[in-house]
């Protein structure tokens, strides 16, 4: 198996990638395997949809299962008791794009702006949800910059958030 090593260096320190080709639909299905119980304790429907045509990545195996398990962990955590969460990956031109859907607490346009900067929590997130470091969403941007995707987030206060990871699909 032919893979790159790519050192990235961030603000934290530097970090190693070794991209290869990545099956993130296999990946997804592990990481919502993972996951699931923790969103059937607080009684969440978590859903993962799966286009068969989408394609492989090129990138790193490890760095790409956190992008999926922090978007989804996320969702679980602001997300009420009852809420529904819906994962999917599909093929689009050109690549694949991950899409994660709550109809949690949501995010206002305000917090958007600052919501992929480090250490920013949402200070309604902060009052409901003690925990967490402010660091999570801002790894998982410079993560999907450093495999040339991108991400975007649409919601509404009180209404949940979507968010969307696009990747160049291998080439």
């Amino acid at each position: 198996i032919e893979s790159l090593f790519l050192s990235i260096r961030t603000a934290g320190g530097t970090t190693q990638y070794q991209f290869k080709d990545v099956d993130v639909k296999a990946l997804a299905e592990e990481v919502v395997k993972t996951l699931r119980p923790l969103a059937k304790k607080k009684r969440i429907s978590l859903k993962l949809d799966i286009s068969p045509d989408a394609p492989p990545v090129k990138g790193d195996e490890t760095m790409l299962s956190y992008v999926v398990q922090n978007l989804v962990d996320n969702a679980i955590k602001y997300s009420l008791p009852g809420g529904k969460i819906h994962a999917s990956i599909e093929s689009v031109k050109g690549g694949l794009q991950l899409r994660v859907t709550d109809n949690g607490i949501g995010i206002s346009e305000e917090e958007k702006e600052h919501l992929f900067e480090r250490f920013y929590r949402s200070p309604r997130a902060t009052k409901l949800f003690t925990d967490g470091s402010g660091l999570g969403l801002y790894i998982l941007k410079s993560i999907v910059e450093a495999h040339n995707g991108s991400i975007d987030i649409t919601s509404k206060e009180g209404e949940g958030a979507t968010f969307t990871c696009t990747f160049p699909a291998t080439s």
